[in-house]
């Protein structure tokens, strides 16, 4: 047996070659079915205007329409057109509060955390979550006495002369770095 397409939209298969190809693609339920999927993905923009063109969908005003979103024929109520407006206008506002923030004319801009911020509240979370304070650094004698961040797992709390990159930092450690800019390489 040969290679097998499998269609996404259709959720079938069938033989892979151009043939059976081609003339799945321009089967109407595969047409249909690429169309709904799409059709899902519009701006309200462009759904009004594509239902403005069309006529009105005489089965749809009676009750039931088999084609509802891929009808030649347009479904546009006063109802959801009024309801697809209020979704552009929103869009418009979330758009121009967004370029207002870029510009920097908002005023309720948050302040750009600092690393001592950030330290405050990890040890708070730290020591909520596990429910312990910050502990001095056993490992190294040289901070001994300082809080530090980190602990050492059990396994390597008893190893003598850990590399420094093993060896958890101090909150000194972390506050003495000079010109440290995050995220910016």
């Amino acid at each position: 047996m040969g290679k097998r397409y499998y269609c996404d939209y259709c959720d079938k298969s069938f033989s892979d070659n151009k043939q059976g190809r081609a003339k799945h693609t321009k089967g109407s339920q595969h047409q249909r079915l690429v169309k709904l999927h799409y059709h899902y993905f519009k701006d309200p923009e462009e759904i009004i205007a594509e239902e403005k063109q069309k006529k009105t969908c005489f089965k749809y005003l009676k009750g039931h329409c088999d084609y509802h979103p891929v009808c030649l024929f347009s479904h546009l109520t006063p109802e959801r057109e009024a309801e697809l407006q209020k979704q552009i206008e929103e869009r418009k506002r979330r758009q121009n509060a967004k370029r207002k923030a870029i510009e920097g004319g908002t005023q309720h801009q948050k302040k750009e955390p600092t690393l001592d911020d950030w330290l405050t509240k990890r040890m708070k979370t730290h020591a909520k979550s596990e429910g312990v304070t910050a502990q001095p650094d056993t490992a190294n004698p040289s901070q001994s006495g300082e809080e530090t961040l980190y602990t050492l797992p059990l396994e390597l709390q008893g190893i003598p002369n850990l590399p420094p990159s093993l060896i958890p930092p101090s909150a000194t450690d972390l506050t003495e770095c000079s010109n440290l800019q995050w995220g910016i390489s």
